[in-house]
């Protein structure tokens, strides 16, 4: 199972007829059509990153999973900094507890890499469209990683050794997703731009396409596989 199943289950394709929808719809109306939209029209996006992770091999190997992990740092670390520079808690209040960079520090220090602090992939944020967008990339990619985690236990990968990123939030997973729905939702009744909201996801799962198949971001010292 990868990384997005979740969502990619919870997708479907964007009608015309939803497409070309008057923006004087109902407000009820609107704030269904932003999530709507965003799983739609982020469905492309999605398979083709899961078609990079698969090609990939990441989770097939401990070196596999530690350039997973190295590489899904560098936009985790400049997606928390753009969005903490831009006061994400003014429209998602609890985004201190949903930092997770830290985490894939750890999970690196326990494979035995050398963790060389970075400044992250530039992201551009400039108002609550953009948070939200890109916060659904983050917070999106958390629904399935509780099955990638038990696909590598046989590589002796858990949520104790090594797997803690993936397993952020624990049982809390769903109940901080449907916050983050509801947080959503009501900034979609309150006007959020759509168009803008669903651009900043693009553009994130974009930079998650391009870093997560770059050869060049590789741990500094191979961990060790016994």
């Amino acid at each position: 199972m990868t990384l997005f199943l979740e969502l990619l289950l919870d997708m479907g394709v964007i009608s015309a007829q939803e497409r070309a929808r008057d923006q004087s719809a109902p407000v009820a109306e609107r704030t269904q059509d932003l999530r709507q939209r965003l799983r739609e029209r982020t469905s492309l996006a999605h398979a083709r990153l899961e078609q990079t992770l698969a090609a990939a091999g990441q989770f097939d190997t401990r070196e596999g999973y530690a350039r997973y992990l190295t590489r899904w740092r560098v936009l985790q670390a400049g997606a928390e900094q753009a969005l903490s520079a831009a006061r994400a808690a003014s429209v998602i209040p609890d985004w201190p507890q949903r930092r997770r960079r830290w985490l894939i520090d750890e999970d690196l220090r326990w494979l035995g890499c050398r963790v060389i602090d970075g400044p992250g992939e530039r992201l551009s944020v400039e108002g609550a469209a953009d948070i939200f967008g890109i916060a659904y990339v983050l917070e999106g990619s958390t629904l399935g990683s509780a099955m990638v985690l038990a696909s590598l236990a046989p590589l002796g990968i858990s949520a104790e050794r090594g797997g803690r990123f993936l397993a952020a939030y624990g049982e809390r997973r769903g109940a901080m997703w449907r916050r983050f729905i509801e947080l959503l939702t009501r900034a979609g009744a309150d006007g959020l731009d759509v168009e803008r909201t669903v651009a900043a996801a693009l553009h994130a799962f974009s930079v998650a396409e391009r870093v997560l198949g770059a050869d060049a971001a590789r741990p500094t010292t191979p961990p060790d596989s016994g």
